[in-house]
Formats: structure tokens, C-alpha cells, sequence
């Protein structure tokens, strides 16, 4: 794990340039749904260091546990190196829009030299109709328990 706490690392896409604009649905419900995610986790610590103070030391380094591991999973989806294909299944935008913005310097090409990949947290997004996927499906559960 890094030093760096989970609230300091978005996972959110890096404008790039005149191609998009303000934030689309899509980003709004990911940056919803990273801010559940560092609720989650803030609320898992608070609750260790209750039980702790109650002498629950097992639940509590449990609890500690899982909030690591939610930091650690969403930090490597986050960095995950994604095929131009998978790019752009993800962005909205085409391969070849994507390999322009690598060319362009807009757009930080990931991995080692061969086929070209882009980190995630660096796609720029195409703002698109709002749809139900498994991250906003999430969001939408974990905001329905809070009413």
C-alpha cells in the first residue's frame, strides 16, 4: 500500500484538452461512487478504532483489514493498464482518437514499448447518455441504504 490516503487519489479521468468538456453523467457517477468508496473505508476505521477501545482487538484488525483491501482494489483498478480497445469501450472515444491523443502528448501511454496502453485513471471520457453498469448499479444500492 502507498502512503498516500485513499480521498488523495480520485481515479478521476485528466482532461485532456479542447476534446471534452465539463464532466459528463458518467464521471459525475464515478466521483459519487469513489466518494461512497472513501466513506466506506473512513467508516471501517472509525468502527476498528471502537472496537479496539472496547478490547475487540480481532474485529478490529479485521475491519482494518477490508478498509486496506477496498483502498488496495480500487487503487489497482484506478491504475489498471487498458488496451486501446478497452480504452475505448470505457472512454467513448475511438482507437484512433486515443492513439491521436497518445501521438498528440495529451494522452500518457502506459507499459513497456509494444502494444499501446493507457492507464485508466488517465482515460478522458466522452460524455454519453447515463446508463445502469455495475459501478453505477453500486451507487445507486449504497445511496439507497443511506435514505
Amino acid at each position: 500500500m502507498t502512503d498516500r490516503p485513499l480521498s488523495a487519489m480520485p481515479c478521476r479521468p485528466v482532461p485532456a484538452g479542447p476534446v471534452r468538456g465539463g464532466l459528463g453523467p458518467n464521471e459525475v457517477r464515478h466521483e459519487v461512487v469513489a466518494l461512497m468508496l472513501d466513506d466506506l473505508a473512513a467508516r471501517w476505521r472509525e468502527q476498528a478504532e471502537g472496537y479496539a477501545r472496547d478490547g475487540a482487538t480481532g474485529q478490529a484488525a479485521v475491519l482494518r483489514r477490508v478498509a486496506d483491501e477496498l483502498e488496495e482494489g480500487r487503487r489497482a483498478w484506478c491504475e489498471a493498464e487498458l488496451s486501446l480497445a478497452e480504452a475505448a469501450e470505457e472512454s467513448g472515444y475511438s482507437t484512433d482518437r486515443l492513439r491521436e491523443l497518445v501521438a498528440e502528448g495529451r494522452l500518457p501511454a502506459a507499459g513497456a514499448s509494444g502494444a499501446l496502453r493507457v492507464r485508466r485513471a488517465d482515460l478522458p471520457r466522452r460524455p454519453r447518455r447515463p446508463s445502469l453498469g455495475v459501478v453505477e448499479d453500486l451507487a445507486e444500492r449504497v445511496e439507497a441504504g443511506r435514505r
